[in-house]
């Protein structure tokens, strides 16, 4: 490649060069000969026959060069100094038997000069056993091509696993960029590979090759040990298949009969070291023991060799057995170096025992389909184990007017408590009656047994049912009692029992209005009769005419009621805005009248009150003279009263000096 013809071919000018100071000097010397000067020629002569040996022999070796050139036509390519090869990371750990790989990235750049020239890089491993390392290939560093300047680069070639080589275009400067797997390996040890890059010979002759690059891997030993962190154990009914990751399910399982053997359950496991997660899975094995606490009994991959303990292999699995006794087992998982794993726990219930009953809702509809799951019951056995196995079980109702005795869920009778849900379900379905409220509980036996199946069976406790009844009337409202014009209304239709009880749980309700449907007075009817509702109402938008008057609506119940129906109507007022402002005004004037006649009334029955007040303030003041006279006549007379008395105390004073006198004459003391 890069070759020129033989009439473009020229002479190193070396060669020419030299050629050209030869002729000088022979033709200097035979000059100074001509002249006589023969020893200093002689000399001369003799030196340049010594000098010029070696230059004579290089131009020898030159001509013959320039020579081969014409002979063999164009020159080779070469390669420019500084070409490179380099690995991003000599270095890498993998542990045996993870089956991850090792990367080495490595990049090569060149420039070639005068025509196309190649890299080829070859892996030879170096150290390290000759097998266990897994894997060791070269491959292209994405799906398509290894990165690379694409418009210098001329092709890429993976020779084999252990030679890659890239091609550049003509007087460019290109770099391509590989990557070297080493991939699973399964011995512990230390790998060494060594990169050498070499030009091709044919198109880069004495092109030097970048240094060698090497890559060293370190394979250390597995963790064979199983974590408890890291692993995992499931358990699961034995009627579904084991999967991995799947989570424990939740098992109450029947206890079986005495000396019959059932396989209820299995467990299965994923062990993983501690240098794992649970997304990053390093698996190891162990054998695993499990044993059995409580009811039931183990063995390994549904063997008929029952025991209370077992060993199973790692790709085995522990199957549980009922033994037909009730409680509960509780199953512990250990290893070697999982001395505390996991615990599994599962109950067997035996015969039921005893039930519970309770309402969804206290209210289900005769018409609608809440009747179906209305009641829960939950069955026990003597334990209060969940007794999952179908049951009968069967109705017992106070009011059978409102609800009729019978089987729970129809004719089948049966009643099954799921083991995740912890109930089931008793539908009332055919048994609702009419309106009303009445009392009901469950029982393993019917209404009408006898006083012996009674008392073998059980019975629930008592919840409080209301039932609605079918549809018989129909109420229709707006959403106010009067609009401005153009406004918009809502229609509110509601449907109830006998007992005035809002219907619920229907859907659809054919002949819920009688034909015609809704028929206003002023604007567009609704002809529905065949009325799709929830909770026992249906609403409409009526938009209001646009001047004042009043609205009438007029319905009637349909066919689909029961009984006989009888046609309604409801009313509202338009209220014209500009009427009722001036009304406003009239009233307003109206009352301001009334107010005025009311002021002149008030006024007049004022003065009448002020001449009445003067009349009552003069004979006030006449009643005062009088009462002063009397006043001072009272206190005349007190004071001449008092100096009476006054007087007659003095004369008491008198007497009884006397009378004091008179005894000491006759010798009475006092």
């Amino acid at each position: 490649m890069g070759h020129n013809s033989w009439s473009s071919y020229k002479f190193p000018h070396l060669y020419r060069k030299r050629g050209g100071d030869r002729d000088v000097s022979a033709r200097a010397t035979h000059l100074k000969a001509a002249t006589g000067i023969v020893p200093v020629t002689t000399i001369e002569r003799k030196q340049m026959s010594n000098k010029t040996n070696f230059k004579r022999i290089a131009l020898v070796v030159v001509a013959a060069v320039g020579l081969g050139v014409v002979a063999t036509g164009p020159s080779n390519a070469t390669v420019q100094a500084g070409s490179t090869l380099a690995i991003a990371s000599g270095t890498a750990t993998l542990v045996a038997g993870s089956g991850e790989t090792a990367t080495a990235t490595l990049t090569g750049t060149f420039t070639s000069v005068t025509g196309p020239d190649s890299m080829i890089v070859t892996a030879v491993q170096t150290s390290g056993a000759s097998s266990g390392f897994g894997t060791a290939e070269w491959r292209l560093l994405t799906q398509g091509a290894p990165a690379s300047d694409s418009s210098n680069a001329l092709n890429f070639t993976r020779v084999s696993a252990s030679t890659m080589n890239f091609d550049a275009r003509p007087d460019r400067a290109v770099s391509a960029t590989w990557r070297f797997d080493v991939k699973s390996p399964t011995v512990a040890g230390t790998y060494v590979w060594t990169f050498y890059p070499s030009f091709n010979a044919a198109l880069a002759a004495g092109a030097t090759a970048p240094a060698p690059v090497t890559y060293t891997l370190t394979v250390t030993a597995a963790n064979t040990k199983p974590a408890a962190a890291q692993s995992s154990a499931y358990i699961t009914d034995a009627n579904y298949p084991v999967r991995a990751n799947q989570g424990d399910s939740t098992l109450v399982v029947s206890a079986g009969s005495t000396g019959s053997y059932a396989a209820v359950a299995d467990i299965k496991w994923i062990q993983r070291n501690s240098d794992s997660s649970t997304s990053t899975s390093i698996l190891v094995t162990e054998s695993v023991t499990a044993v059995l606490t409580g009811v039931g009994l183990l063995s390994v991959v549904g063997s008929s060799t029952r025991a209370g303990a077992v060993i199973a292999g790692a790709h085995e699995t522990i199957t549980v057995w009922s033994d037909g006794r009730g409680g509960t087992a509780s199953i512990v998982l250990t290893t070697t170096n999982m001395t505390t794993w996991a615990t599994k726990t599962l109950t067997f219930y035996g015969t039921a025992a005893s039930a519970s009953l309770s309402a969804i809702a206290g209210k289900v509809s005769k018409t609608g389909i809440d009747s179906a799951t209305a009641l829960r019951v939950v069955v026990r056995d003597a334990n209060k184990a969940l007794y999952s196995t179908a049951i009968p079980m069967y109705v017992h109702s106070s009011d059978t007017k409102v609800v009729l005795n019978g089987t729970c869920n129809g004719s089948g009778g049966t009643v099954t408590v799921g083991a995740v849900t912890a109930f089931g379900a008793c539908s009332l379905t055919g048994l609702v009656a009419d309106s009303g409220t009445t009392k009901i509980k469950v029982a393993n036996f019917a209404f009408e047994s006898t006083t012996a199946q009674k008392a073998a069976g059980f019975v629930s406790e008592e919840v409080d049912i209301r039932v609605v009844g079918a549809p018989k009337t129909v109420k229709a409202t707006f959403d106010k009692a009067s609009y401005t014009p153009g406004s918009e209304a809502t229609v509110t239709l509601t449907w109830t029992d006998g007992l005035g009880q809002t219907v619920d749980s229907h859907t659809t309700l054919a002949g819920a209005l009688a034909a015609g449907g809704l028929d206003y007075n002023v604007g567009t009817d609704v002809t529905d009769t065949i009325i799709t509702f929830g909770a026992g109402v249906k609403t409409y938008t009526y938009v209001m005419p646009s001047t004042g008057q009043k609205v009438t609506l007029s319905y009637n119940g349909g066919a689909g009621l029961a009984g006989t129906q009888t046609a309604d109507s409801v009313s509202v007022t338009v209220i014209d805005p500009a009427e009722e402002a001036a009304n406003s005004a009239l009233d307003a004037a109206q009352e301001a009248t009334d107010a005025a006649i009311a002021a002149t009334d008030a006024a007049v029955l004022a003065q009448e009150s002020a001449d009445a007040a003067a009349v009552a303030a003069e004979a006030a003041a006449e009643t005062a003279a009088e009462a002063a006279e009397a006043a001072k006549a009272a206190v005349d007379a007190v004071t001449k009263l008092s100096a009476e008395v006054a007087k007659l105390l003095t004369q008491l004073a008198t007497l009884q000096k006397l009378m004091n006198r008179i005894a000491k004459k006759v010798g009475v003391k006092v």
